[in-house]
């Protein structure tokens, strides 16, 4: 995605991804057009570093071999061919609206999406509260990605490229939780590895699109407006 967007005064074009989108809340969304305009400060997170590293194993891999990650492949008991590895999709999504998203993996078989996602677990509590603990986790994590918009954006860029998708599969790699602090990979443990599914239909698309999506373009599309007509508004909310 390019560095900078373009939101001067004579564009008509807004681009962005579904992180933005997820914060153009009626009270977020000029925060999220004021760091178009202005960027934001760079935040720097071992936490965030790990997970990119990963992600550019997961693809390498699968670029290599066709497959998923020998590590999810392995543990879950998951046998399907991949494609479209972190490749980036770019379309309109809505009028005057490009949206920008890299796909980690596409399984066209299953007519699956693929997200990979790397998470924390605490030893300490493993250690103190056992399965009840992990349990625990692995539930809030799938409540989280079952709500989540993101596989439905996927789905409808791919859709503009001939693929139908009807599902998605959040992969999801445990980490001990002080990873970011370790100075050694012989200090990094894997803990464990979690699937979460979601199921979806051209109906659920259609409500996405004319819903959440629509909302949020609109938003951004009016935040956009004010700016225009007053700069000194959007830069001092």
């Amino acid at each position: 995605m390019p560095k900078s967007y373009e939101l001067d005064s004579n564009s008509l074009i807004l681009q962005t991804r579904y992180s933005d989108l997820a914060r153009c809340t009626e009270k977020g969304v000029l925060n999220v057009v004021k760091e178009m305009l202005f960027g934001k400060e760079k935040f720097h997170s071992g936490i965030a570093e790990f997970g990119s590293i990963r992600h550019d194993m997961f693809c390498k891999e699968s670029q290599e071999t066709g497959k998923l990650p020998h590590c999810f492949a392995d543990d879950l008991d998951l046998d399907w061919n991949v494609t479209m590895c972190e490749e980036e999709m770019v379309c309109t999504i809505f009028p005057c609206v490009e949206l920008y998203s890299t796909i980690d993996a596409y399984c066209p078989d299953e007519h699956r999406i693929i997200d990979y996602k790397t998470a924390s677990l605490d030893p300490e509590r493993i250690k103190n509260e056992g399965e009840k603990y992990i349990k625990s986790e692995y539930h809030k994590h799938e409540l989280y990605y079952k709500r989540s918009k993101q596989h439905l954006c996927y789905a409808l860029q791919l859709m503009m490229k001939g693929e139908v998708a009807k599902h998605a599969s959040y992969l999801i790699e445990y980490w001990n939780a002080d990873r970011a602090d370790k100075k050694s990979a012989s200090e990094l443990r894997c803990l464990g590895y979690q699937r979460v599914d979601v199921d979806f239909d051209l109906q659920t698309l259609t409500e996405f699109k004319n819903g959440w999506l629509k909302e949020r373009c609109e938003r951004l599309l009016v935040a956009r407006d004010v700016f225009r007509k007053d700069k000194e508004t959007l830069q001092n909310p």
